[in-house]
């Protein structure tokens, strides 16, 4: 997996990624895989694509299978953020059904962790 990084915002409403959360950052670098668990809180929810996933086990699961399942690279595209809300936008390229898909992350933060993150197309 490779991560690549885009340096301009595009507006002022916009957030640099490298000004993103420390969670969302964690989550977000390619690397991480299940250790991102700890960029969530205890009892988080992610919604992909419709798939719910809850609570500590969930969240394992749910990272472990979406770094091990395909090889793809993800190219940063965008971000907003409002107060303890931040929306992303990801490039994902590689060997997944379609090849390529644009995705975005709405994360909501608590204490500084994420306490709820859905996943669309």
């Amino acid at each position: 997996m490779t991560y690549l990084p885009a340096s301009d915002s595009i507006n002022d409403t916009e957030t640099a990624q490298d000004q993103l959360p420390a969670a969302i950052r964690t989550y977000l670098d390619p690397s991480t895989g299940a250790a991102g668990i700890s960029a969530f809180k205890d009892d988080a929810v992610v919604t992909d694509n419709g798939t719910h996933y809850a609570g500590r086990e969930d969240l394992l699961r749910f990272l472990t299978t979406t770094t091990t399942e395909f090889e793809f690279t993800t190219t940063f595209l965008r971000a907003e953020s409002h107060g303890d809300r931040h929306v992303v936008w990801n490039r994902l390229e590689g060997n997944f059904p379609g090849g390529t898909v644009d995705l975005k992350y709405t994360f909501n933060l608590e204490d500084g962790l994420i306490r709820t993150l859905d996943i669309t197309a």
